[in-house]
């Protein structure tokens, strides 16, 4: 092995292990301000198994730089779990916010904490990513059916303040902008 692909290796294992360590402590930072211990510990099982990082590097036209990218790997969240996420949406005040992708890529749904620091600064940790492939298959048919049957927690007017409220784009109920 290059030294080069060794240098690659060690700082891409750094690199994932600063991203786990960091979303830990965003978890128990946030169940230090009141947030459901139960409902993290549930959000960042899934996470866990739905969200991973791998090392990447840039093409030479993007600069050659060093990053992690994201993965998602295909498992799939049961009925019975993604109504659980809901449920923990609403109740703990949370936000569900769908992301289009470029390139026909899979349509992403995050689970989002929102912050209002005294400064006034405005937080957002996100809690849990998945993409619509790893939803139930009825939910997975297209990018409308899983906007569909997640459409009442999306279009909850709790969430829609939300996301209002810190600056995320607004939920096209069409989902005509999630197809690119």
């Amino acid at each position: 092995m290059s030294y080069t692909q060794t240098f690659y290796q060690q700082q891409g294992k750094q690199l994932r292990e600063k991203a786990k360590t960091d979303y830990a402590q965003m978890i128990e930072s946030l169940k230090e301000k009141g947030v459901g211990t139960e409902s993290l510990d549930l959000l960042a099982a899934v996470e866990q198994k739905t969200h991973h990082y791998h090392w990447s590097v840039n093409s030479a036209e993007l600069g050659g730089n060093m990053c992690l990218a994201n993965e998602y790997p295909q498992v799939k969240i049961s009925e019975r779990k993604l109504k659980q996420i809901e449920t923990i949406v609403t109740e703990e005040n949370l936000i569900l916010h769908p992301s289009g992708t470029d390139f026909g890529f899979p349509l992403l749904f995050n689970v989002l904490y929102g912050e209002e620091l005294p400064s006034g600064r405005k937080i957002i940790h996100r809690l849990l990513s998945f993409h619509q492939y790893q939803t139930p298959p009825s939910y997975n048919v297209d990018i409308m059916s899983a906007l569909e049957r997640l459409k009442p927690s999306l279009l909850r007017q709790g969430n829609k303040e939300l996301i209002d409220r810190f600056g995320l784009e607004p939920i096209d109920e069409t989902g005509a902008a999630y197809f690119y």
